[in-house]
């Protein structure tokens, strides 16, 4: 079951059953710290097996040094100073699911990689040059990962924005097209929200929220065969 996007409305998801529970980032709204504990209570509440969590660009507290140069100034000037540190406990603390950032986990004989990074763009969290900066940080993504969750989509799938123009990552594009994942799960261009298949990689974006904020997109549900040990694949 893959969710994104829920911006703080996380409470608004009507779940549908599954083993596996995704969220692809953008928790919160810019960072605010009530909603990631609320949120982290939620999620955690969740009746799956294995629950996993990524951060957004929107996520500012989480990327402290984003934080506190740039994200304390413009977006909570007339709030009290957060804690990034304290925002970064609540999602890495919690047993009741499993905070990626930039690491790989097994699940279910499935190797799951998660990364939080997008082509940067107006000082948001976890903003990454496109090239060669981007192209370093895709390459961590392992050779055997199952399925991806990032939080930007790559370049030409789901990528297009209102105003006419595709802002995926090409590097992302040019990693999966190694890798091969089954499964590619983000978000973050919400009106790119949808499924698609190409090579062998199903890809998703699942963001919860419209373009104007509101939490009406529902969960999108995938199926995978089951894996063995051995890497085989079953029906």
């Amino acid at each position: 079951v893959c969710i994104s996007d829920t911006h703080g409305k996380h409470k608004n998801e009507a779940l549908p059953e599954g083993d596996i529970l995704i969220h692809s980032g953008d928790i919160t709204n810019c960072g605010e710290v009530g909603q990631l504990r609320s949120f982290a209570k939620w999620f955690a509440e969740q009746p799956f097996r294995h629950k996993f969590v990524i951060a957004g660009n929107h996520d500012v507290t989480i990327e402290k040094e984003v934080y506190e140069k740039v994200g304390r100034q413009r977006l909570h000037s007339r709030m009290p100073m957060m804690s990034p540190d304290e925002a970064r406990e609540i999602l890495c603390a919690d047993d009741g699911f499993t905070y990626l950032e930039d690491e790989a986990v097994m699940c279910e004989n499935y190797k799951i990689y998660g990364s939080p990074w997008t082509p940067e763009f107006g000082g948001w969290a976890f903003g990454v040059a496109r090239g060669r900066p981007a192209k370093a940080i895709w390459k961590n993504v392992p050779e055997d990962c199952d399925i991806l969750i990032t939080h930007g989509p790559p370049h030409g799938k789901h990528d297009l924005c209102f105003h006419g123009k595709r802002v995926g990552c090409e590097e992302l594009m040019a990693r999966i097209l190694t890798v091969k994942p089954l499964l590619h799960v983000f978000g973050h261009v919400h009106e790119g929200r949808g499924v698609s298949t190409s090579d062998g990689t199903t890809f998703v974006n699942a963001s919860s929220c419209n373009l104007r904020y509101r939490a009406e997109n529902e969960p999108i549900v995938i199926t995978l065969p089951h894996k063995t040990k051995s890497n085989h694949l079953t029906d």
